[in-house]
């Protein structure tokens, strides 16, 4: 990450961007280190199942929408910040659009050779 971003519930933001865009959260409950933590680590366990390494960024999904998939897919809620934050403690790469991101990511599919070679 660049110098002056961080990583908030929010995602990748500035100082700026976030005092204008995320100014009305304040009315929203701040959650705790462990409901973080908990919130990391699902997403790391349903990135690890779901995804693999690939050479370039992929710019078809954002990182807002792969944690809806994950919501919808296994009911539990994550910030679009965990999302973020699990994914680059696996070392996917990121490429920032604040406050989401794309990864290097590539989904595993039944059709995809190189899913069925890992499993």
């Amino acid at each position: 990450m660049k110098s002056g971003e961080k990583i908030n519930d929010c995602g990748i933001v500035t100082k700026n961007y976030c005092r204008r865009k995320c100014l009305h959260r304040s009315r929203y409950p701040k959650c705790d280190a462990q409901t973080k933590s908990d919130e990391v680590n699902a997403a790391k366990d349903w990135i690890k199942h779901r995804f693999w390494e690939r050479k370039t960024i992929n710019c078809n999904r954002s990182s807002y929408g792969l944690k809806h998939d994950m919501e919808s897919e296994t009911g539990i809620y994550v910030s679009n910040g965990s999302f973020i934050e699990a994914a680059m403690l696996l070392g996917y790469r990121m490429k920032p659009d604040y406050p989401n991101c794309f990864f290097n990511m590539s989904i595993k599919t039944k059709r995809n050779k190189r899913y069925w070679a890992r499993n």
